[in-house]
């Protein structure tokens, strides 16, 4: 189970609308932690690391309004930004968005086969596209 989910409202009962594979839920509270990065200050890791800033949080909301997989896991980078992890199976896949505006993307299946690309995060068709590569690769 992915450290986002939570069957709290199933429990109770509530009505839950799905957008594509994912309930409003579970957008709900993505877009929640990613709003929590807003609070982070420099130095979060104590080895320097920058939180993200305002533009990696407002392209990181961009693409949770396109996901379609629920991450795995999401978190403040290391590598300044913000980082969503993928996994099914021997499937992984991860972007990283970076502060500069740069997005890198890599999909594997159990470490083999690694592809690694990056993009800028400007250019939102291309965005997308590679979102949808990295969603396929998981449900492939």
């Amino acid at each position: 189970m992915s450290d986002l989910e939570s069957n709290k409202d199933i429990k109770m009962g509530a009505a839950i609308k799905t957008l594509g594979n994912l309930t409003s839920y579970q957008l709900d509270a993505i877009a929640s932690k990613i709003e929590h990065f807003k609070t982070m200050s420099a130095n979060w890791n104590n080895e320097g690391a920058l939180p993200p800033s305002g533009e990696s949080i407002a392209l990181a909301k961009e693409v949770v309004s396109r996901l379609t997989v629920m991450p795995k896991h999401i978190a403040a980078s290391v590598e300044n930004g913000i980082g969503f992890t993928f996994e099914q199976g021997l499937k992984f896949g991860y972007i990283e968005i970076l502060n500069s505006g740069e997005v890198v993307f890599l999909t594997d299946v159990a470490g083999k086969n690694r592809k690694v690309w990056e993009i800028d995060g400007q250019q939102k068709e291309l965005l997308f596209n590679s979102l949808q590569r990295v969603e396929n690769h998981i449900n492939a």
